[in-house]
C-alpha cells in the first residue's frame, strides 16, 4: 500500500490525480466537485480500488456536518 493522502480540489487534474494514486493510502476531498469530476474520480478509483476515498468538511451538497 502506498503512503499518501491525495487530496482532490476542483479543478480536478486528472493526470496528476492518476500520478498521486500509485502511493496514495486515501482519496479525499472536502467540497462537492462537478458532475464530470465525479465520474472521472470515480474511473480512476475504479483502477485502484484498494484506495479508500473520504468525504469530510461542512456542506450541505455532500449531505455532511
Amino acid at each position: 500500500m502506498g503512503s499518501g493522502v491525495v487530496e482532490v480540489r476542483s479543478p480536478v487534474d486528472v493526470s496528476q490525480l492518476r500520478a498521486g494514486l500509485g502511493a496514495a493510502n486515501v482519496v479525499q476531498f472536502s467540497e462537492p466537485l462537478t458532475e464530470a469530476e465525479y465520474r472521472s474520480l470515480a474511473a480512476l478509483l475504479a483502477e485502484h480500488p484498494t484506495v479508500p476515498l473520504r468525504v469530510y468538511g461542512f456542506d450541505d451538497e455532500l449531505g455532511i456536518s
